[in-house]
């Protein structure tokens, strides 16, 4: 079912949430390593990249993108929202870099909508549990070195 979950339209080639995720990421990764090779910037350029778009998991989105409307929830909120839900980085105690992570998900898009905090814990997360797993397997495989990502067992029931 996952493998089903789009970050593209058909019409912008049609690419997975998984798939859009990894590239933004080794492409992100990229631009960052020429520019430092602090492990910790650079873990958080790619988590940045590797979640921002997580929200897309959200059924309501997968109908954006299949029938062209919009819905009521941003999916850059709703992917802090189910990352900080699903995701526990190790050892991050600095919490300006976790801001700073947290924004650039959110404010990858420009809002369209107020946030809905009651709406966001309305929203089926199940797909989007799946798909942040594979992410933070992704992620660790990386061997970036700046955090470890583990996903919080205890959330897969809703």
């Amino acid at each position: 079912m996952i493998e089903s979950i789009l970050a593209k339209s058909l019409e912008n080639g049609g690419d997975t949430l998984i798939e859009h995720s990894k590239k933004t990421c080794d492409n992100a990764l990229k631009l960052a390593k020429k520019l430092t090779d602090n492990k910790r910037i650079l873990s958080l350029v790619c988590l940045s990249a590797l979640f921002h778009d997580l929200g897309k998991a959200n059924l309501d989105f997968q109908k954006i993108l299949k029938n062209g409307f919009f819905g009521e929830i941003d999916h850059g909120v709703l992917s802090v929202f189910w990352f900080n839900k699903f995701v526990s980085i190790k050892d991050l105690n600095e919490s300006n870099l976790e801001n700073g992570l947290y924004r650039s998900m959110v404010y990858h898009h420009p809002l369209r909508h107020d946030i809905d905090c009651d709406k966001l814990s309305e929203v089926d997360s199940k797909d989007a549990y799946e798909i942040a797993k594979v992410l933070v397997d992704y992620y660790n495989s990386l061997g970036l070195g700046g955090y470890t990502l583990e996903i919080k067992e205890d959330c897969d029931d809703d």
